[in-house]
């Protein structure tokens, strides 16, 4: 990386704020029928900063299960 004028660079040390939004819709097995879990999905959306000075936006699907213990 000397001679070459380009290296990579790592990302350690770099912390970002990442604020970000979601609407998730589900289903919760626990009203009907007695189950103890519930299921959910639904678009993210969140801004990563002090990404050149800028907030460089990102999307993503989130998906997730929700298990209830007694």
């Amino acid at each position: 990386a000397e001679d070459e004028g380009v290296a990579k660079a790592g990302n350690w040390g770099h912390p970002h704020f990442m604020p970000n939004a979601s609407f998730l819709i589900g289903w919760d097995g626990s009203r009907r029928k007695n189950l103890p879990w519930s299921v959910h999905f639904g678009p993210e959306i969140y801004l990563q900063s002090s990404y050149n000075h800028i907030f460089l936006p990102h999307i993503a699907v989130k998906v997730g299960l929700i298990y209830k213990f007694k």
